[in-house]
């Protein structure tokens, strides 16, 4: 929620570009250099839109919630750094759902320090109650998605619980003023753990593959209830 003062961006722009160049050149070793190009030509044109986009920035709404679905860049660089295939429909939407509700939570915290910084943004527009009203049918949408969608426990419970963690944090919050910072460290703890274990479970478990192949390749020493015949 804090706009760094130009004369320090401009001081980090080297050091961010240097630190990219060695990953590309594995890319480009890995991926081909062509291909690499276009994706990070791809992530360049977001990562520029998002932070000086006229209106299509993460200055204004409500195209600030979309812009950063720039982060689905990361599924194809994946696969190609894999030698996988692209992965199905519902993995895209899941990943879509996952991108925005983050967005908005994160703005939630931070309406008034972007408000007095002139930001425009879907939270200053709502407010507080009603941005985590529509946080909440977000988070209802991606769960009812996720559980008909994956036959996955671990996906599923972190929809369930990061809806039940928003409904504590209503409950139990100020209703017109932002978390206090220990609120807002504890739910940041809480998806941060969790978000750690999703991640390592989806990799053990291949929770966005189809059904026949995650079976197949289910490790043994970790069953999966849902492959159960």
């Amino acid at each position: 929620g804090v706009v760094a003062h130009a004369a320090a961006l401009r001081t980090a722009v080297p050091t961010a570009v240097l630190a990219q160049l060695p990953f590309l050149a594995a890319f480009a070793v890995w991926c081909g250099a062509l291909q690499t190009l276009g994706w990070f030509g791809a992530v360049f044109a977001v990562n520029y839109v998002y932070n000086f986009g006229p209106r299509v920035s993460s200055r204004y709404a409500p195209l600030d919630l979309f812009c950063p679905c720039g982060y689905l860049l990361v599924i194809p660089l994946s696969c190609a750094l894999n030698g996988l295939p692209s992965p199905s429909v519902p993995t895209w939407v899941h990943t879509v759902f996952f991108v925005v509700r983050s967005q908005l939570w994160i703005q939630t915290f931070d309406i008034e320090s972007d408000r007095r910084a002139g930001r425009r943004n879907t939270a200053v527009l709502l407010g507080l109650q009603r941005s985590q009203l529509l946080l909440g049918a977000l988070l209802l949408l991606e769960l009812a998605f996720v559980c008909t969608s994956f036959a996955d426990w671990g996906l599923q419970s972190f929809s369930a619980v990061s809806l039940c963690l928003l409904s504590l944090q209503v409950y139990l919050g100020p209703q017109t003023a932002a978390p206090s910072p220990r609120a807002i460290g504890t739910i940041f703890a809480v998806l941060g753990l969790g978000g750690y274990g999703l991640l390592t479970h989806v990799w053990l478990m291949g929770s966005f593959m189809p059904e026949d192949q995650r079976c197949a390749l289910q490790p043994a020493f970790i069953p999966d209830p849902s492959c159960r015949k």
